[in-house]
């Protein structure tokens, strides 16, 4: 079977050598096509993006009658790549959005020139068809904030080095603009309700405390005989009291005076 699979892929070329493939759960560029086996040499895995690990995986030639093969080269050259964005709610996001157009025109013109090249000659061939190539950035709303996708062509070999200077290009335009701050996840809703919760235990705390005094001062009014007496000790003591607003800390405040006061003199 072996056999007959070198065959067809002399004859049909699924693959070549130079094409990066992925067939099963491996991944890599084919560098060498024999009579009972091809090699690939493995990209990915535990390396992230599609580096290079540096194993080079030996795969049956039997293996394309019994598992797909995915090329990213074979009829259209480029693949499309998305870069994902997260801003927050309070930022400018069309400005962050046109920032991102712009970042992605200047990139990927050259490719998109090229692709649409590619497209017409492989339309020859495959049913491809694209109603347009442009770079785009798509916008949605998730949990955190405003989710801005860059969606863009590229060359399947370098598409871990385009990331990168794209992305490098928009940390840089977006730190000349302090209304576009990149979002991640918050708690901030939580701690709102923690400080409210707090508020009211300390407002329900501060209400007991003023009827505890409340009454004590009762009590301690009731021990006095006369009214006049009340108003004798308050001289006495150089009381002066010019205007009285009815809040709570007033009535606190009063209360408790009051009250130690009488505990100390009656």
């Amino acid at each position: 079977m072996n056999i007959a699979a070198w065959i067809f892929i002399l004859f049909r070329q699924p693959f070549r050598i130079g094409d990066r493939v992925q067939i099963g759960n491996v991944t890599g560029d084919v560098i060498d096509i024999r009579l009972f086996q091809f090699s690939l040499s493995e990209i990915g895995n535990w390396v992230d993006a599609d580096q290079s690990t540096g194993r080079i995986i030996h795969m049956p030639n039997g293996i394309v009658f019994t598992q797909p093969q995915i090329n990213y080269n074979w009829g259209f050259y480029h693949i499309w790549h998305e870069i994902p964005i997260l801003i927050t709610f309070e930022s400018d996001w069309k400005r962050a959005k046109a920032i991102l157009t712009k970042i992605l025109n200047d990139h990927a013109l050259e490719i998109t020139d090229t692709a649409e090249k590619q497209i017409k000659a492989a339309a020859k061939k495959f049913r491809i068809h694209y109603t347009s190539l442009i770079p785009e950035v798509f916008t949605t709303v998730k949990d955190s904030g405003v989710h801005l996708t860059m969606r863009f062509l590229c060359d399947p070999l370098k598409r871990r080095s385009d990331e990168q200077v794209i992305l490098e290009n928009v940390l840089e335009e977006f730190a000349k603009y302090d209304n576009i701050d990149f979002a991640y996840p918050t708690t901030r809703f939580l701690i709102i309700l923690a400080k409210e919760r707090l508020e009211r235990n300390r407002n329900r705390r501060l209400l007991l405390q003023t009827s505890d005094c409340f009454f004590n001062f009762v009590k301690n009014f009731t021990r006095l005989n006369q009214c006049h007496h009340l108003v004798m000790i308050i001289i006495k003591r150089s009381i002066y009291i010019k205007k009285f607003h009815v809040t709570t800390n007033n009535i606190f405040s009063f209360c408790y005076a009051f009250s130690c006061f009488m505990n100390s003199e009656i």
